[in-house]
């Protein structure tokens, strides 16, 4: 895992030991797991660990993101907080962005 850290040239800090202790303290104040990265930050550290563990330089985080996007379909977007959550922001704003 201390190869992803310091592939980031955002990285603010590299120390695994100082990452897992705030790991652990996010968990303690916010137990929802979802809360602690977005996608973009989780698709690049996929594509990361997958070039690191296959050894196959052609893996990037636009191919991760794109077989992700294709996977995921309407109807199993329709069966999500999130649509639900969208579609009532929607209906109160009068605006639609689903078809």
């Amino acid at each position: 895992m201390s190869a992803f850290c310091t592939k980031s040239p955002n990285a603010q800090i590299t120390d695994i030991n100082v990452i897992k202790s705030k790991i652990t303290q996010l968990e303690a104040s916010n137990p929802e797991m979802l809360h602690l990265t977005n996608g973009h930050d989780l698709v690049n550290t996929f594509a990361n660990y997958f070039k690191s563990v296959s050894g196959i330089n052609g893996v990037s985080d636009e191919n991760i993101a794109s077989i992700l996007r294709v996977s995921f379909n309407k109807q199993q977007l329709e069966k999500t907080n999130l649509f639900t959550e969208l579609e009532m922001w929607c209906n109160n704003n009068n605006t639609k962005i689903f078809e």
